[in-house]
């Protein structure tokens, strides 16, 4: 049963949406299906220079909201949304391909969410009197859902590191989400102007995909020694988050949050078995706590983890060189009476060279993690994973495919960049700001950034080529050390010959 507190945010939720509907005159309206278009709330003297102008190949989203509630995540507040996919051209002259008259909207993410082109989760709901019902639509004719997310593109200069991930990842996990780029522009509710936002990337939210996606429609745990084989239905997440209710800390302050099942469906004492396992599968897999040292003949991970899963999942983060994996925004999940499983992919903006610890293509980052650099000290797995890569390689993962992917997608963005720059030029100036500092050496344009990123993942193939086969006999850490120390001799030598 929900708590008070739940049943009076609702209740405020409600009241938010009622109060934007109460603003919105709908007269004149054209049918669109069961919701409206009302040309009169996107009105010429409205619009922005970009929202007179925009005539693009991508669709383009529209929210109307309280702008000044957008902080908040317990009340978000409510929103009217237009959305035009026309698929040759878009602009806000034209009719809306649909629209959605309750919806709620508010800034996400922990670091993104301070650029100045924030990232957004918006939330659609039945128009039918019963709001808390949730509405599922299909964008880029991906699965319906009612949840999406508008990923902030602001530290990504290329614009296409997380579709390019994203896109990749679904080619080797069991399900990963995918998503679409499109312009958006936001409009606050007391009739402000209507203002470009950027180029976007919008994707499926995990917790709520995963349901149906991953099959944890169901949870059931019961109390074992370590896992319980006839339960499941979780997802999970490592990150930096702390401010859910749904997290668990780890002895060495790594957090972990459950995202799946919520807080409002499991008894207190189920969260307390979903602790525990969390924290058996973090100490078995990374050996610590209770398992530090423990004997490779006592350590039987292949119980309780689905192998191919974790391969898979850490090699494209190491293909890309995505920072976050493995150590943050990293996924995992377990289906009813199944094995742990690694993924979906989340967050693919910092790879391919766009911060400065990853700016070389050269180094292993991701395998020297604790949740796979200890796997990889078994000959079997690491046999596995070095099969797996070169397996990849001569398929799925070749040259051609992925450039074939890559040239196809900067091809699409010619045009939506040259936008997204004149919205954005401080991106392509040259100053200290962390963010565009991230990617070295520093891009004055789209089109450089694009090139270099090109030439980045060049070279990374080719040192990952020469460099996986090695962990067969030494640790990536090991590797890492050694092709350092190989670099500063070079230099060293190279500056007694100069």
């Amino acid at each position: 049963m929900p708590s008070k507190f739940s049943v009076i945010r609702i209740m405020l939720i409600a009241i938010s949406v009622i109060f934007i509907m109460a603003l919105l005159v709908f007269a004149h309206s054209e049918p669109i299906g069961n919701r409206k278009a009302i040309p009169e709330l996107l009105p010429d003297d409205k619009k922005d220079s970009y929202a007179l102008e925009i005539a693009s190949h991508l669709p383009i989203l529209v929210m109307q909201t309280d702008v000044a509630s957008l902080r908040s995540r317990e009340i978000p507040p409510g929103a009217v949304i237009w959305f035009f996919d026309n698929r040759v051209s878009n602009s806000l002259s034209d009719t809306p391909t649909a629209i959605f008259e309750l919806a709620t909207t508010y800034y996400r993410g922990a670091f993104s969410r301070t650029f100045p082109q924030r990232p957004y989760k918006i939330s659609l709901y039945h128009n039918d009197n019963s709001f808390i019902e949730p509405l599922d639509y299909s964008f880029f004719d991906l699965e319906p859902a009612s949840e999406w997310v508008l990923r902030s593109l602001y530290a990504d200069k290329s614009l296409m590191r997380d579709w390019y991930s994203y896109e990749l990842a679904a080619t080797v996990l069991n399900w990963q989400p995918k998503g679409g780029m499109l312009h958006v522009f936001l409009q606050d509710s007391d009739k402000g102007m209507i203002e470009y936002q950027g180029v976007y990337f919008m994707s499926q939210y995990i917790p709520t995909a995963a349901r149906t996606e991953l099959g944890l429609e169901e949870f059931s745990l019961n109390a074992a020694d370590r896992v319980d084989y006839n339960g499941g239905g979780y997802l999970y997440q490592r990150d930096r988050v702390r401010e859910y209710s749904t997290y668990a800390v780890m002895p060495d302050d790594i957090v972990y949050r459950v995202m799946h099942p919520g807080s409002r469906e499991i008894t207190s004492a189920q969260w307390s078995l979903v602790v525990d396992e969390i924290t058996f599968y973090h100490n078995f897999l990374s050996k610590k706590g209770e398992f530090a040292g423990i004997a490779d003949n006592e350590w039987d991970y292949w119980n309780y983890i689905e192998i191919d899963s974790f391969i898979d999942y850490f090699l494209v983060g190491e293909l890309l060189k995505i920072l976050d994996v493995g150590l943050f925004s990293t996924y995992m999940y377990r289906q009813i009476g199944g094995k742990l499983i690694m993924g979906p992919l989340w967050d693919g903006d910092w790879s391919m060279g766009n911060y400065i610890s990853g700016a070389d293509a050269a180094f292993f980052i991701v395998l020297q993690r604790d949740m796979i650099s200890s796997l990889l000290t078994d000959a079997s797995f690491a046999a596995r994973l070095v099969e797996t890569w070169q397996s990849y390689r001569g398929g799925v993962w070749s040259d051609a495919e992925l450039f074939s992917l890559f040239d196809s997608m900067a091809n699409y963005l010619v045009e939506p960049a040259a936008y997204n720059s004149r919205r954005w030029p401080e991106i392509y100036e040259d100053s200290e700001n962390l963010v565009r500092s991230r990617s070295l050496p520093f891009t004055a344009s789209w089109e450089e950034e694009i090139a270099q990123t090109r030439s980045w993942f060049v070279d990374r193939l080719i040192w990952l080529d020469e460099h996986i086969p090695m962990l067969l006999h030494e640790s990536a850490s090991d590797i890492n050390h050694a092709y350092q120390e190989y670099l500063e001799y070079l230099e060293y030598n190279i500056d007694l010959n100069t």
